[in-house]
């Protein structure tokens, strides 16, 4: 299994344009056939970041999910734009 933690901190004000799209990419990943979870959580103490936890079943479907072409045109082409700070850890099952 892999799991992945990305937090995103949106450029102000940007988090509210990106919901919809956020919605779009939540759905799209969740019916990759090896996506396990993909979860987006708001920061309690800051209103512009985000965490997002995702499991895949393995490398080949975390591969998969990011060269999909849901996560290429929301993620990559939409979203990173609006972000100030990316950082993302993958971690794999002991």
């Amino acid at each position: 299994m892999v799991t992945v933690v990305a937090k995103w901190k949106f450029k102000q004000g940007q988090l509210e344009n990106a919901r919809p799209i956020l919605n779009q990419l939540v759905s799209a990943t969740r019916s990759e056939s090896g996506n396990i979870c993909y979860d987006l959580y708001h920061s309690a103490n800051d209103p512009e970041q985000i965490l997002l936890f995702e499991q895949y079943s393995d490398d080949a479907a975390f591969a998969e999910h990011r060269s999909s072409r849901h996560f290429q045109s929301l993620a990559i082409g939409y979203l990173i734009p609006l972000l100030e700070n990316r950082t993302v850890q993958v971690f794999k099952q002991c």
